[in-house]
């Protein structure tokens, strides 16, 4: 079992499985869920956030969008950059194939 503490949009903001040398004002604050999901992977551009729902007990994770890191631009732009390549090469072909007949 898991306690969690929400903001108002259901976003988890403290969990923990242990409520023992808590203070009980901060206790009486958590509600309580069975289960939380794995984390899902990972994508470009996207976060990973947590929520919860306390009439239904469940938690959740969203993907929302974040800016990109300096790392993910460059991914991005080398995989724009060979699909480029990949397009100019099949039109020098067709280039080639218009000029010289298909030979």
């Amino acid at each position: 079992m898991y306690y969690v503490k929400t903001d108002e949009n259901g976003v988890v903001n403290y969990v923990t499985r242990d409520i023992s040398g808590l203070p009980q004002d901060f206790v009486n604050t958590l509600f309580t869920i069975d289960f939380i999901p794995p984390a899902p992977e990972q994508q470009i551009g996207k976060g990973v956030i947590l929520k919860a729902d306390k009439d239904t007990k469940t938690a959740w994770f969203e993907y929302v969008d974040r800016p990109l890191t300096p790392e993910e631009k460059i991914q991005l732009l080398e995989q724009e950059n060979q699909e480029l390549k990949n397009r100019i090469e099949i039109m020098q072909q067709a280039l080639d194939d218009l000029i010289l007949g298909g030979m």
